[in-house]
């Protein structure tokens, strides 16, 4: 079958011992291990422990490296670094995975930084993406593949619809330096250069004709729940297309995944709206207790300046009928002062 683009784990190796394996004993690493996808796996250390403790296997492996799959032969500039490390190329410098969320839109091409000047390799493990061929993964409903931080890439097909970007993933954005890329999407109509960061999904579209305003931050509103991206509730999927319908007694939540450090909240709502008893947003704190802000529900968009506030769930309430097109956050991610999950050396 078609690999799974989008099991693109990103391993971060941290105070991990190599010291006891050997090359009679077994490789220090594996791409595909357990059935899995043998293309889009990353390895990346930021202590010097980690890769050092493997003796001289490991010595000329820099600290911020990323080990990817042989496969990716497009990279000319990662070294080969044989079995031990499961023909593996390191990278002197990040690389990240790219999953765009959505329906199935046939063949994709990625052009850019890895993936020019070579032969399509069409092994079964491969099918062609080392050259930028993005299949898409049916079981997780997405495309994927990995990209070098801070370059500029291309996707293109004959059209696209709605597809939602994700780049790296939260845990690393907020662990290490944010991760940067520049996408562009095109189809029959060039679209914008679109700037992407570690952790944040946005709707292409939205991502390529709006962007926060100046000085602020928009935080994805992560379910705590670990929801799918397409069962994100429209309301909070990054998305000002898409909306949600609200008709009687209505009440709409999502807990997050982690506290947020909130600066400003923007409510957007589509035309057509009665109401009966005038919306509410409620945000709840780490302690438990409820803010709750009087919104006026009219067409467009309000924003309002909460200075700084811990929140933990965001919730609209009313009744009447109308439709709510999104709630944007405006933030960073809870954490403690001077606290790093995983301190660097």
């Amino acid at each position: 079958g078609v690999p799974g683009s989008c099991c693109s784990a990103q391993y971060v190796l941290h105070n991990v011992d190599f010291s006891g394996l050997s090359g009679t004993n077994g490789k220090y690493i594996q791409f595909g291990a357990s059935g899995g996808d043998a293309v889009s796996p990353t390895f990346t250390s930021f202590d010097s422990k980690s890769f050092t403790s493997a003796g001289e296997a490991g010595a000329s492996i820099p600290v911020g490296a990323t080990l990817i799959s042989g496969f990716l032969d497009g990279f000319k500039d990662c070294t080969p670094l044989g079995p031990l490390w499961d023909d593996a190329l390191m990278c002197p410098y990040a690389v990240r995975r790219l999953n765009l969320f959505g329906d199935d839109q046939g063949l994709l091409q990625l052009s850019g930084h890895g993936y020019g000047g070579v032969t399509a390799n069409m092994d079964e493990k491969v099918v062609g993406r080392n050259a930028g061929r993005m299949i898409y993964d049916a079981g997780k409903k997405c495309y994927g593949a990995v990209l070098k931080t801070g370059a500029q890439y291309n996707v293109t097909s004959e059209g696209f619809g709605d597809l939602k970007v994700e780049f790296s993933d939260p845990a690393m954005g907020m662990r290490f330096p944010t991760d940067l890329v520049e996408l562009q999407v095109a189809t029959d109509v060039l679209k914008p250069q679109c700037r992407f960061a570690s952790g944040r999904r946005s709707e292409i579209e939205a991502a390529c004709g709006w962007s926060p305003p100046e000085g602020r931050n928009a935080v994805f509103l992560k379910h705590a729940t670990g929801l799918h991206p397409n069962d994100q509730p429209k309301w909070a999927d990054g998305d000002r297309k898409t909306s949600v319908s609200l008709s009687g007694s209505f009440e709409e939540s999502i807990p997050l995944w982690r506290s947020l450090n909130v600066t400003a909240v923007e409510v957007e709502w589509t035309a057509g709206s009665t109401w009966e008893v005038q919306p509410t947003l409620s945000l709840r704190g780490g302690d438990g207790s409820w803010q709750t802000i009087q919104l006026e529900g009219s067409p467009g968009r309000q924003v309002f300046e909460l200075g700084s506030a811990l929140v933990k769930e965001v919730k609209v309430e009313g009744k009447g009928t109308g439709g709510l097109s999104e709630v944007t956050v405006y933030g960073e991610v809870a954490t403690r002062e001077g606290w790093r999950e995983l301190p660097r050396d």
